[in-house]
This record gives C-alpha cells, sequence and structure tokens, in this order.
C-alpha cells in the first residue's frame, strides 16, 4: 500500500551513505509511518543499501463516522477502501473509542475483537472471509454474523480450533435438514443453543 517514491523521499534525508554506518534514524523515520510495522537494513557492498520493510495489513473495517481499515494491533489505515483487494469484516464498536497520538484505537472492545479475528483467519481462513459484521456483546463475548449463510453466532473470544470446527459442522448440518435456525450460541462450555 505504502509509495515507493514517497518511502524513498521521507527516509533520504536519514539514510547515511556509508553502508557501514548506523541508519537507526532512518528507521525511526520510516516508523513513523502510518503504514510500516517493521523496517531493516541489508548493507549489499560496494555501496547499496537495500530497505526491506514489512507493512500493516487490514485485517477489519472499523464502522465509525466512516469505514476505516484497521490492522490487528488497533492502528488505523490510511487506506482507501477501493484500494482493499478483498472484502474485510466490519467491526461494529459498542462503546466509544479514543485514538492516540500514533494512531492506535484505545478500546478494549475493539482490541479484543481484532484479536478474536486475528485467531480465526490463522484457524479457519473461510470462516474469517465469510463474517460480515462483527461486534462485542459483553466479557470475552462476541456476535458475528455470517454472509453466505446469514448466521448470527455469538461466541466467546477464546474459541479453540475444536470449536470452529464444532461450528462449521453445525451450520453444515442446519443446511443439510433445512432448520430454520439462524443464531447460533457458542458461548456456554458443554452445550450450543440453536435458535
Amino acid at each position: 500500500y505504502s509509495d515507493p517514491l514517497e518511502v524513498l523521499e521521507v527516509v533520504s534525508p536519514e539514510l547515511e551513505p556509508d553502508i557501514f554506518a548506523d541508519n537507526r534514524a532512518a528507521a525511526v523515520t520510516l516508523l513513523r509511518m502510518p503504514l510500516i510495522r517493521s523496517v531493516d537494513f541489508d548493507r549489499v557492498p560496494p555501496n547499496r543499501i537495500v530497505i526491506r520493510m514489512t507493512e500493516r495489513e487490514p485485517i477489519a473495517l472499523l464502522d465509525g463516522e466512516t469505514l476505516r481499515p484497521i490492522d490487528e494491533e488497533g492502528y488505523l489505515l490510511p487506506i482507501a477502501l477501493s484500494r482493499l483487494e478483498t472484502d474485510l469484516p466490519i467491526i461494529e464498536p459498542t462503546d466509544g473509542y479514543e485514538v492516540d497520538a500514533v494512531g492506535r484505537v484505545d478500546s478494549e472492545s475493539i482490541r479484543a475483537s481484532l484479536r478474536f479475528l486475528a485467531g480465526l483467519r490463522e484457524r479457519n481462513r473461510p470462516l474469517f472471509e465469510d463474517i460480515s459484521v462483527l461486534s462485542w456483546t459483553r466479557r470475552n463475548e462476541i456476535c458475528f454474523t455470517t454472509v453466505s449463510r446469514g448466521y448470527q453466532v455469538y461466541a466467546h473470544e477464546e474459541m479453540s480450533v475444536d470449536d470452529y470446527r464444532l461450528l462449521a459442522e453445525i451450520m453444515d448440518d442446519l443446511e443439510k435438514e433445512s432448520m430454520d435456525g439462524r443464531t447460533i450460541d457458542m458461548r456456554f462450555a458443554d452445550q450450543v443453543v440453536v435458535r
């Protein structure tokens, strides 16, 4: 998402021409850019320096006055929605939130939602991609709606891989049996409630 020419323009004044020089000042300058997560410099003798950057990737869209891309650490990203390559889940905040000086959202419920989405993306990518809207209901409880099947799911933040498998099986069973239930409640340790 970052423009390479803009990055070069920002870092050039800080970059030391000697490949053996310490370029920490240039790294700090780059890390101030809102899309840069990490930066590393590789020295290539006789006179080249390769800058390796890792960008922040949006994991969701935060619903506020407008939809804003947000990464899994809670940083709001200055990316136009038209530049996003995929549909992302929308997080609907249930409480107010502040944005600190570096662009990070200060809300435990939003951060919990982001942790949940990061875990889901890692453990069950198809389900992550099927979420349309997600909100935080109560302590350690998440509510999300699926796009393809229209289910509303209530779950706890620390869902396990087995919980994700169980949820997929329940949705498959409901489809096979043509059952009317549209709400799946997985907040309880020993039961799943379908309404």
